[in-house]
């Protein structure tokens, strides 16, 4: 039903997209009521859905909005997500909140699909899974006191490491100064940071942890490839000073300049395939040193390494590049680079005389 929820509870509802059907697509949790809850109230709650984004409906600050929308992880909030926002707009049009009951619909109206798809969304289908009331204020008290304190100061560190990466680069930057400028003790950032790399990609294990949670919860019958696509065409844009999935220009700029940052990006995407692997070969029963899990997990990080490193701008291409990736790997390689016309010469190799 449209209009406001009742007392003791908000409107809450969790909208399946981008699947061909209900159960196959990307899940996301929508607090259509979200006024008057702080930024730790909605982190707690969105911890405490564990979908891989929850969002919250509030009034526009905007002439001419209709809503003001903010995005969470379990772990943090996001500027900008695609699936959410899609899923979002199909709560709030459908619980009516312009004034009037619009009805349920499968499908978004035909002026945003064609917008989102100028933007690279090409599947625009929406189901909705299920709606009730939740009392989201009990949820909050699921994150202590003490917890909501310590992911507080781990952010003022990591802000106050990249304001001075960003001035003076990473390795004219210590671990000592850092926490003076984040008013800590230099243990405090080594407690949160165990390498002074991590203060650059403190959101790597995050970053994992969805990754897995994709392929992980993916529906029977679907592949580890289509998981993947889904959750790299869902990545958000993060602004720079985030570190994003797809990062700036200032971000690459630092990796570039630093070998001790590139070892590390090296080892965190080894990491990703060695997580990625164990998770494939458990689900397929794979016996013990089998190669399999191992070359499709580096086959797939390696094209969320490539979105991670693109240096494209637009989105509409990124994720064009992105698909190319993945068809290739959905086709096999068996049909790519033929030779053609007389080999060439290995540039590694010397002529001899």
């Amino acid at each position: 039903m449209g209009g406001r929820p009742p007392a003791g509870g908000r409107g809450f509802a969790q909208v399946d997209v981008f699947g061909e059907h209900p159960g196959g697509g990307n899940p996301v949790a929508v607090v259509i009521d979200g006024e008057g809850l702080d930024d730790a109230g909605m982190q707690a709650f969105a911890a405490w859905t564990n979908l891989s984004e929850t969002t919250f409906l509030l009034a526009p600050t905007t002439p001419g909005a209709d809503y003001r929308l903010r995005i969470f992880t379990p772990h943090r909030e996001l500027p900008f997500a695609g699936h959410p926002t899609l899923g979002s707009a199909h709560a709030w049009l459908e619980r009516g909140l312009r004034g009037l009951w619009i009805g349920a619909s499968d499908v978004l109206d035909s002026q945003w699909v064609d917008h989102l798809r100028q933007h690279g969304y090409r599947h625009c289908k929406i189901w909705p899974a299920a709606r009730e009331v939740v009392p989201v204020e009990a949820a909050m008290n699921d994150e202590g006191l003490r917890e909501r304190k310590r992911r507080i100061t781990r952010a003022r560190i990591a802000e106050e490491a990249m304001a001075l990466f960003a001035q003076r680069g990473f390795d004219r930057v210590s671990v000592a100064e850092i926490a003076v400028a984040a008013e800590v003790a230099e243990k405090t950032v080594y407690n949160y940071f165990p390498s002074k790399g991590e203060l650059l990609f403190d959101e790597a294990e995050d970053l994992l942890t969805e990754l897995l949670h994709a392929v992980s919860t993916r529906p029977a019958g679907r592949p580890a490839l289509a998981a993947v696509r889904s959750f790299i065409a869902g990545l958000p844009e993060w602004a720079a000073h985030r570190r994003p999935v797809r990062p700036g220009e200032q971000f690459r700029s630092l990796i570039q300049a630093s070998p001790a940052l590139q070892a590390h990006r090296r080892a965190m995407f080894a990491r990703y395939e060695s997580e990625l692997s164990a998770l494939l070969a458990e689900q397929t029963g794979s016996p013990p040193g089998a190669a399999e899990p191992f070359v499709a997990a580096v086959a797939l990080v390696g094209v969320l390494r490539a979105a991670f490193e693109a240096t494209i701008s637009d989105r509409a291409t990124h994720q064009q590049n992105t698909d190319r990736c993945l068809d290739l790997l959905a086709g096999g390689l068996d049909g790519y680079a033929p030779a053609v016309g007389t080999p060439s010469r290995n540039p590694r190799m010397r002529a001899v005389p």
